[in-house]
């Protein structure tokens, strides 16, 4: 808590005029992942919920103190998706610290661990709730952008911070890949060089091969993490809030539904003005995005074995089942 009152002492005059905390109410209420903490407190406007965290380095990456309020801002601003405001983004000495609307109700469900396999667990969810949640999504995807990549802010319209995926992509990959490769222990035997080269040169090819349906796709705004069952407030049958758009970018809509097999979102509602074409180049991508989905995501918990080690297997095992 040393961090947030040292902000909030030094800092709160810069944002006096979006916010006011009421320090003498500040309480920390969980921890969560990535070293952060998670604070409540009252303000002139709204009960709040303070996120400070220490990044890690694909947050640093993508800025994503930024980003998730670029994001949330553009979300309430263009689509009917309900979402939480962001009041405060900010990078304060080596922590990233979020101020948003506290927000009640339940999460649809939750992400856990079972049998050595990540899985979503949607509780609470019903044949309209997860229409609903598809129609949000088609439609947000629906909205046209330019670039692909992390998204910034550009003359006050949002973009990609690439020009074209190929671009992003080439550079991308080989920062997750290296990362994991130089992350691995000669006792674990995580990543070895031979499997390091293998899986290079087989990204490599997989993105010559499908060159001409990849460069066809749109840019579009994909949350990425909808999948995620505790990142969806409900109330009774009605969506309340989707959260945390912390790892949301511009890219192929594919992406947002690069989880497992069995993607209950996607249903005929998405594809209503899709060609058959369409929807069979679309089945290629979502392949892609898989592969590219668990590389990623693996990097991103490099630091904690267990699922560093679950999300690696099956990224390992996708492509030998595509090779």
């Amino acid at each position: 808590m040393d961090i947030l009152n040292d902000f909030l002492l030094n800092k709160a005059w810069e944002f006096a005029e979006i916010i006011k905390i009421d320090v003498q109410t500040v309480k920390e209420i969980t921890s969560k992942w990535f070293m952060s903490k998670i604070f409540e407190a009252s303000s002139n406007k709204w009960d709040v919920i303070v996120h400070c965290y220490m990044p890690i380095k694909q947050q640093i990456i993508e800025q994503t103190h930024l980003k998730i309020k670029l994001i949330s801002d553009f979300v309430r601003a263009n689509t009917e998706i309900p979402t939480s405001e962001i009041f405060v983004s900010y990078q304060y000495q080596w922590y990233y610290i979020i101020i948003q609307q506290k927000l009640q109700w339940k999460i649809l469900g939750y992400r856990t661990i079972e049998n050595n396999e990540i899985i979503d667990i949607f509780e609470l969810a019903t044949d309209d709730i997860l229409q609903k949640i598809i129609i949000y999504l088609r439609d947000l995807h629906n909205i046209k952008f330019t670039g692909f990549g992390y998204p910034v802010l550009e003359n006050g319209k949002l973009k990609g911070s690439f020009q074209g995926w190929a671009e992003f992509l080439d550079k991308m990959w080989n920062i997750w890949l290296d990362s994991l490769f130089s992350n691995y222990n000669e006792q674990e035997k995580f990543l070895t060089k031979t499997q390091y080269q293998y899986i290079k040169e087989y990204l490599k090819n997989l993105l010559d091969f499908n060159s001409e349906i990849l460069s066809k796709v749109q840019p579009s705004l994909v949350l990425w993490d909808a999948a995620n069952p505790s990142n969806i407030l409900i109330d009774g049958n009605k969506i309340t809030w989707f959260i945390d758009f912390e790892w949301g970018l511009i890219w192929d809509r594919a992406r947002e539904f690069a989880y497992g097999d069995d993607w209950r979102f996607l249903t005929k509602d998405y594809f209503v003005w899709f060609t058959q074409q369409e929807i069979a180049d679309f089945q290629v991508r979502l392949k892609i995005s898989k592969i590219y989905r668990l590389l990623w995501w693996s990097n991103v918990h490099v630091k904690w074995n267990q699922i560093k080690d679950i999300l690696f297997k099956e990224f390992s095992n996708l492509i030998k089942k595509n090779d």
